[in-house]
């Protein structure tokens, strides 16, 4: 499945980032930079898809 990536920004420059088809701690890996470039993380709240499993290669070809 294809990892997506949500960025949304709010009237009062709040922003919120969500990511969807990344199972596993594999959302936090894919955005780690973007939350440093942000700033504080007020809020992390984890979906359903933390549970799941990642394979091996999978975190190989995430960090290239």
């Amino acid at each position: 499945m294809r990892e997506t990536i949500t960025v949304e920004i709010a009237e009062d420059a709040s922003v919120t980032v969500s990511v969807a088809g990344a199972p596993g701690s594999t959302c936090r890996e894919l955005t780690k930079q973007l939350e440093r470039a942000l700033g504080e993380t007020v809020k992390d709240t984890p979906t359903r898809e933390i549970a799941q499993r990642v394979s091996l290669r999978e975190r190989r070809e995430l960090r290239r």
